[in-house]
């Protein structure tokens, strides 16, 4: 099989459990929300993204002493738990376990998949397509998630969205268990800890810029229904639209990526992300209609394609061949913007509103750009590289 022949497989194990994660992603906050206060739900939200910071301590141990096939099956199995378990939460602390369970699943899950996706390519340009595909399915996923959960919300109930995540999980644990091969004891990582990756100066600088990224980006993918709610009156209906269409321009766009070797520019990338949030701000200033929403999208999503694979492609290159597990691993520290971003929002919301976060998104973003860019510049191991154009 042709290292292409291999990703597709891993390709449709990555869009299931994708879909499965939107699936609930339209109704959580706003399911949560009706037994909880803002600032407790953004707390709920933000707890799975705060347990992945610890992959960088976690992960790489565990894969020295099972296959990354168990690590996947492992992960799949711990969010169908999380999953099943929705239904008889009605409580803080219920919840709190709930989102434990979720965290632990993609703390696991996350670096076990991009390193499936790393072990494929053997040259820069793979290394490109793969980090793509990757997030080729990941759009994909974000736009029948969304569109499958506000369907299900609509005819029935929440909880349903829930269950039906649950199932699509399932069926990825039997896809997981027929398509992804065991891993050979001469592909298994033996070694130690690797500690030149914590002192890597160069590969920190990555994790800076990214987890200012991930502070804003996450946003959108978690209590962004809350900024909405105040100007929609079917918030989840606008909301599951939202992000069909961030998808639906997602797929298009990464369309284009996949069939070009064109390298992809961060730095150049989160100027689409500034502008985005610039728009989003006038939105919510001006009261404007679902439309002006949607051109904001269609602009953040040239930013997300370009940047959110581009930020893997960028670990991926640094990293020797023999540590792909070890700096994937670490490299998801970025994930507490993931927890900071949706606390920073739903305490903005509560105290101030969304087109003050929306600016103050901009000014974090510029930040990032910075940080990034300086990194690449001291990065002479980076093979694939926006700004060397």
């Amino acid at each position: 099989m042709t290292y292409k022949e291999k990703t597709r497989s891993i390709v449709f194990l990555n869009t299931g459990c994708s879909i499965a994660s939107y699936m609930t992603l339209v109704v959580l906050a706003l399911f949560v929300n009706s037994m909880l206060s803002i600032k407790e739900t953004a707390i709920i939200v933000a707890i799975p993204s705060l347990i992945r910071v610890f992959s960088g301590t976690i992960v790489p141990s565990i894969s020295k002493k099972i296959s990354i096939k168990t690590m996947c099956l492992l992960s799949i199995i711990i969010n169908i738990i999380a999953y099943l378990f929705v239904s008889q939460a009605n409580c803080f602390i219920e919840f709190i376990v709930i989102a434990v369970l979720n965290g632990l699943a993609e703390l696991i899950y996350q670096p076990t998949v991009k390193c499936m996706f790393a072990k494929l390519a053997e040259n820069s340009e793979e290394t490109n397509y793969v980090h793509k595909m990757r997030y080729y399915s990941i759009c994909l996923a974000g736009l029948l998630g969304p569109l499958i959960g506000g369907v299900i919300n609509e005819l029935f109930d929440s909880i349903i969205c829930f269950y039906a995540a649950a199932f699509v999980e399932f069926l990825m644990l039997v896809v997981a268990i027929k398509c992804i091969p065991n891993v050979s004891d001469e592909d298994q990582i033996k070694t130690e800890y690797n500690m030149d990756v914590v002192r890597d100066k160069v590969f920190w600088g990555y994790i800076l810029s990214g987890f200012l990224v991930f502070f804003v980006f996450s946003q959108f993918e978690t209590v962004y229904s809350l900024a909405l709610k105040e100007y929609f009156k079917n918030t989840e209906l606008t909301y599951a639209i939202l992000l069909c269409l961030n998808s639906l321009f997602g797929i298009v766009l990464q369309s284009f990526m996949i069939k070009t070797n064109k390298m992809i520019s961060v730095p150049k990338g989160i100027y689409f992300f500034e502008i985005a949030f610039i728009s989003f701000a006038l939105c919510f200033w001006l009261h404007l209609n679902l439309i002006f929403f949607a051109v904001g999208v269609f602009i953040y999503t040239i930013g997300e394609v370009t940047v959110i694979p581009g930020l893997d492609i960028q670990i991926d290159a640094h990293a020797e061949d023999n540590s792909k597990m070890d700096y994937f691993s670490i490299a998801e520290a970025r994930i507490i913007g993931f927890v900071l971003g949706p606390i920073f929002m739903g305490w903005a919301l509560d105290r101030f509103n969304a087109t003050y976060v929306c600016l103050l998104s901009f000014m974090i973003l510029l930040i990032g750009q910075f940080v990034n860019g300086i990194t690449i510049m001291k990065d002479s191991n980076l093979l694939i590289t926006a700004g060397r154009e």
